[in-house]
């Protein structure tokens, strides 16, 4: 028996954009642009400023991922919460 996982990942591998309706394709450039457009927003609200010097301090060195807006690095997981 296929797991549902499974299941789910050859789905995903399989699907070509032509077999994805064209309403579907335009919903998730709406959400993508949405989605960007709050964290442009976000990367300079007072509470990300707090958090962001919060983890600059907990990783002076930085990290392999950026934090939007700010010009600084920080581990993937920090960068994220950020």
């Amino acid at each position: 028996m296929t797991s549902h996982t499974r299941r789910i990942a050859d789905f995903a591998a399989s699907i070509r954009l032509n077999d994805i309706p064209p309403e579907v394709i335009l919903r998730a450039k709406g959400i993508a642009l949405d989605g960007l457009g709050c964290a442009l927003y976000a990367a300079d609200v007072r509470w990300t400023q707090i958090l962001a010097n919060v983890v600059s301090r907990l990783e002076p060195k930085g990290g392999q991922a950026s934090l939007w807006g700010r010009g600084e690095t920080a581990s993937a997981v920090n960068a994220a919460l950020v």
